[in-house]
């Protein structure tokens, strides 16, 4: 149950973050909540990302360690976290003033759930254009999610730097999977919570700015698709695991949303490697329509890829 004094700890990795972390913990200090613990792990930065956080000192809790990635970091501030509740900011986003109050009272209504997620709003640096990424309101009820793995699959919604979790449920998920490098490691481990608990408390009142600027691991036109894969690998492991205890169909509908996002990446950029890998491993996540496409890619490797790539995305159109 929520407690009375709903206690919050947040945790920011950072690394190489020393022009945007100020920002990130200034948005906490802002909150109409106040969170109860700020802890910054320093992933191992060499720029100036150790002299900014010293600047909240008082406030906040800073811990350095040896380069590791973004899911050792999220682990280290994971085992200091003192409250019930484990809040997350990336160092390059922020929060919206009501969010940990608008979380707090939504819980506050839902006692039984063990997750909350706020719609986010999406801002490149150096430009004044914004848009807003919610949940349709056919996803949900008032303001519960009834099945995670249905919402992400149509929206995509689940924004690290919204979420909030209880503590014990990493107890029952386990934590950040620190073998999945660079992007991805977020997503795995919602997919482990939903398994378990797949209706999640959300908010369409925005909770954070993500930030996307030149250089950041999601703003690249193209992708590494086998890395996508691997990822795509690891998460369906730990489903098949967990399946022998509580199977949830929609988990392999999510699977089959990121099968079709790789192999549409990997049209686009002639990965014949990556196309050969979804047909022999994921195929059974595709539809007719798509298993179709990846019979046309399949049978086009090695002729003309130009004339795969156009009329493959013919048929993504009407796929999409």
């Amino acid at each position: 149950m929520i407690s009375n004094d709903f206690r919050v700890s947040v945790i920011i990795p950072a690394y190489n973050e020393a022009p945007r972390i100020a920002r990130a913990v200034q948005s906490v200090l802002n909150q109409t909540y106040a969170v109860d613990e700020i802890i910054v792990v320093d992933d191992g930065s060499t720029d100036d990302t150790p002299t900014v956080a010293s600047q909240f000192t008082d406030k906040v809790c800073y811990i350095r360690q040896d380069n590791q990635g973004c899911a050792a970091a999220r682990n280290t501030g994971i085992s200091h976290v003192k409250s019930e509740w484990v809040a997350f900011l990336d160092a390059d986003d922020e929060w919206f003033p009501s969010h940990i109050e608008n979380a707090k009272t939504i819980l506050a209504a839902h006692p039984e759930i063990m997750w909350f997620c706020a719609a986010f709003e999406r801002r490149k640096e150096g430009s004044l254009s914004a848009s807003v990424q919610r949940v349709d309101d056919t996803l949900r009820t008032a303001s519960i999610i009834s099945n995670y793995f249905t919402a992400e699959a149509e929206t995509s919604f689940s924004r690290t730097s919204s979420m909030l979790v209880k503590k014990e449920v990493f107890k029952q998920a386990g934590l950040f999977n620190i073998n999945i490098k660079n992007h991805g490691e977020d997503l795995d481990m919602w997919f482990r919570i939903a398994l378990r608990h797949p209706h999640i408390a959300y908010c369409q009142e925005p909770g954070c700015i993500y930030w996307s600027r030149a250089g950041s691991l999601t703003s690249g036109s193209t992708s590494d698709v086998s890395r996508f894969l691997e990822r795509i690998r690891i998460t369906r492991s730990a489903g098949l695991v967990y399946a022998e205890i509580n199977r949830n169909a929609g988990a392999d509908l999510l699977i089959g949303q990121w099968v079709r996002y790789a192999l549409k990446d990997a049209i686009k950029q002639k990965d014949t490697q990556s196309i050969r890998l979804i047909e022999r491993e994921f195929s059974d996540f595709l539809s007719g329509r798509w298993k179709m496409i990846l019979s046309i890619c399949k049978y086009r490797i090695g002729m003309n890829f130009a004339h795969l790539a156009f009329k493959a995305r013919l048929w993504i159109k009407g796929s999409s």
